[in-house]
């Protein structure tokens, strides 16, 4: 089970599930994601790539980065933590530095590394417990375990060799929409006639490989743009709508309060103290 620890003034999200089915949807964080396969296999999409995971690698996800999971089942241990998380604890500019190479990633621990990034990782997961459990006085031990495992994956050539992601038809078809959500002018037709392919089969990759309509998706990409520019620009909700590519103001808002469960003028007021 995935649960918070709130220290005033960030979140960090840790649990250790397993997973049978593919995830339902693609989401992102305001927080960076780690994710860290313990056992079994695993699909990842992330943004517009596939990787596929296999036991003991570990997937980092920058934060606003939208993604999912997918394919055979597998246990994972995930960690959640926002910046402000580390701040309590970190002055900003080291945070900065440390953050500065977190990026998308599938790494592979080298031989000999494996037990003790396993081991770096679960002590977050204990630390983490501990704390739920109410012993307040591990709280700082928490925050540099924490540190030291994204520390540790920032130096990912010290410990870990890189995957590569599948080049396929669909993760081009994701790229492009990822570039133009905001000028999809023909919708799912223009789309289909840009890859030259029919809608029908279109619409059936997306179902079958994704899980989700390539409209789901569609929207998912715009409302990731559209909580960005809600966060870090004062332009009229009616604006940053027609920038990702709404035609209507109100199906912007049905469509926001739909994917993110407030409206897109509460979303804004609370964007100073995101929630996962």
């Amino acid at each position: 089970m995935d649960e918070l620890v709130h220290n005033g003034q960030g979140t960090l999200l840790v649990g250790m599930t397993t997973n049978k089915t593919p995830m339902a949807a693609m989401h992102f964080h305001t927080g960076y994601e780690i994710y860290y396969l313990i056992k079994g296999e695993r699909t990842y999409y992330i943004k517009d790539r596939k990787y596929p995971v296999n036991e003991g690698e570990i997937i980092t996800v920058p934060k606003g980065v939208l993604h999912k999971t997918g394919g055979k089942g597998g246990t994972r241990l995930l960690i959640i933590f926002e910046e402000e998380y580390l701040s309590r604890y970190f002055k900003p500019e080291f945070i900065h530095a440390l953050l500065k190479n977190f990026d998308t990633a599938v790494l592979c621990p080298l031989p000999g590394k494996k037990a003790l990034v396993d081991g770096k990782l679960k002590l977050v997961y204990n630390l983490h417990r501990a704390v739920l459990d109410g012993d307040t006085t591990v709280e700082y031990r928490l925050a540099m375990a924490v540190f030291d495992v994204i520390y540790t994956l920032c130096e990912a050539k010290n410990y870990f060799t890189k995957k590569d992601s599948y080049s396929e038809r669909l993760s081009d078809i994701m790229r492009y929409i990822n570039e133009n959500y905001g000028h999809l002018d023909n919708g799912i037709a223009g789309i289909a006639e840009r890859f030259f392919i029919s809608k029908y089969y279109l619409c059936h990759l997306f179902k079958s490989s994704l899980g989700l309509s390539v409209i789901d998706y569609v929207n998912m990409v715009k409302i990731r743009e559209a909580c960005r520019l809600l966060e870090d620009e004062n332009e009229s909700v009616l604006s940053v709508a027609t920038k990702c590519g709404f035609n209507s103001g109100s199906y912007f808002a049905k469509v926001f309060k739909s994917y993110m469960g407030i409206g897109a003028n509460e979303y804004r007021k609370k964007h100073e103290n995101p929630r996962f």
